[in-house]
């Protein structure tokens, strides 16, 4: 372990190169210079306001900050942390342990160092004489190990049963809140794994049912491909139907495959015109693909896929989408090309998440959602329907990569494009724009994009 002197040094030059930061800016450095300058002032409205903790962040060396101080044996920058500790309630963080050393606690650091009064203001502050690093040794063994006579002494003084009336009565009372607010922790901690290993078992239990009830419906499913998938738990399942010989009707068994992550299912024309609302039972599902059926709604119960990630429902006859795909937190490809849609308000809450939103061949006036809340979206394709305007939001995508609005009722193209930093490809043919040169750009010149938005954002600056 390294001595006194050169953790210092380390330190130092840490400081002075500009490290020690993490790359959090001036309040980070700030941080991490008071406490090796006991700027108490500072490293208390940093541990109070600042975001900062005993424990966090690490610093270049991923070092904690109590053993940070522990290691320059800055007596006040210690105290001042210890008394964060008692504010916040944290009483772990008086031991916590060092990853990148094996789990030393500070106790343990001091006692390697020898240095007493840091060891004994964190055994006075609760810290544990028994707690084991990941080596199984305490922090006696590791003052044994570095000969540190005094820290030995001190802990020989600290086991020693002494008489209660020796202690004042401000000592008492320290003594017995720090007593009190381990045994809290200690209940705590052990409310929270045992609701931890309730609700694991919980959840094995319903696993383990839904399979057995998975089998169970096998023997009476309809078709060969859902029999297999529901004997064997599947958690992927294409289905293709478009042939007499199957019927005109979907195997409803195929709603009591709980197991699914990723459904495709394309039956043959006019026999899926709706989804039954035990589409909801499938919460499992991240990827269901719709495409080229009949449907001419989706049931609300898609509320219940919270796990969705893909949905893709081109080429069917939907004329709104359900407010319940609100509730699909994690939806980041929408596809519903070739319907009747004439708005996509249902998905404004969602916008946050979606990185693909492929609308093209719908009955769409306007853009309905809010593209300033659209940070994530790379591709955006709206051609052939209606729309009169692009909204000026648009600039706020700043990660579109693809827009493509051809074939619509588009007089001009907002300046705000311009903003969009990463947008590669941009197809516009086939609107009735005012401005003829916007077709001109784009029909030519080696790079028709960049082209476009430096006119765009040349039309933007005129405007201001």
């Amino acid at each position: 372990f390294f001595s006194n002197l050169c953790l210092r040094c380390l330190a130092r030059a840490k400081k002075k190169s500009g490290g020690g930061g993490g790359g959090g800016g001036d309040k980070t450095e700030a941080f991490w210079e008071s406490i090796e300058t006991e700027n108490v002032k500072t490293l208390h409205w940093s541990l109070k306001y600042g975001g900062f903790s005993a424990k966090l962040p690490y610093d270049d060396d991923n070092t904690p900050p109590i053993h940070f101080c522990v290691q320059l044996e800055k007596l006040k920058s210690l105290k001042t942390i210890v008394e964060s500790i008692d504010r916040m309630r944290s009483q772990r963080d008086i031991d916590f342990p060092w990853q990148d050393e094996d789990g030393l606690t500070p106790l343990m650091v001091a006692s390697q160092q020898g240095w007493a009064q840091g060891a004994r203001l964190l055994l006075e502050n609760g810290a544990d004489m028994k707690k084991k690093d990941f080596n199984g040794k305490t922090a006696r063994d590791h003052a044994k190990k570095e000969d540190k006579k005094n820290i030995l002494k001190l802990f020989d003084e600290w086991e020693s049963d002494a008489p209660e009336e020796t202690l004042t009565e401000a000592e008492k009372a320290k003594k017995a809140e720090i007593l009190a607010r381990n045994q809290e922790d200690a209940a705590r901690r052990t409310a929270e794994q045992k609701a931890i290993e309730e609700a694991s078992r919980a959840k094995e239990e319903q696993k383990d049912k839904a399979k057995e009830d998975m089998k169970k419906a096998a023997t009476a499913a309809a078709w060969p491909e859902v029999k297999q998938a529901l004997a064997d738990a599947k958690r992927e399942l294409r289905l293709t139907k478009t042939e007499d010989e199957d019927g005109t009707e979907i195997d409803s068994f195929v709603w009591k495959l709980t197991s699914l992550q990723v459904l495709h299912l394309k039956m043959k024309k006019e026999v899926l015109t709706a989804l039954p609302p035990d589409l909801g039972a499938l919460i499992a599902l991240t990827e269901l693909n719709i495409s080229n059926n009949s449907l001419t709604k989706l049931p609300e119960e898609i509320k219940n896929l919270t796990l969705l990630k893909s949905l893709t429902a081109d080429n069917n006859c939907l004329e709104s989408l359900p407010e319940g795909l609100a509730s699909c937190k994690k939806l980041e490809v929408a596809s519903f090309v070739g319907n009747e849609l004439s708005s996509l308000a249902p998905l404004e809450p969602i916008t946050g998440t979606l990185v693909v939103l492929h609308v093209s061949q719908n009955k769409l006036e306007s853009i309905d959602i809010p593209l300033d809340k659209c940070p994530r979206l790379n591709f955006l394709t709206a051609s052939a329907n209606q729309l009169v305007v692009v909204p000026k939001k648009i600039g706020a995508c700043t990660k579109l990569k693809t827009l493509k609005l051809a074939d619509n009722k588009l007089t001009e193209l907002p300046a705000e494009i311009s903003d969009c930093k990463d947008l590669q490809e941009i197809d516009v043919d086939g609107n009735p724009f005012k401005d003829k040169k916007i077709a001109k750009i784009l029909s030519g010149g080696h790079n028709p994009v960049k082209d476009l938005k430096t006119y765009l954002g040349k039309n933007k600056k005129g405007k201001k």
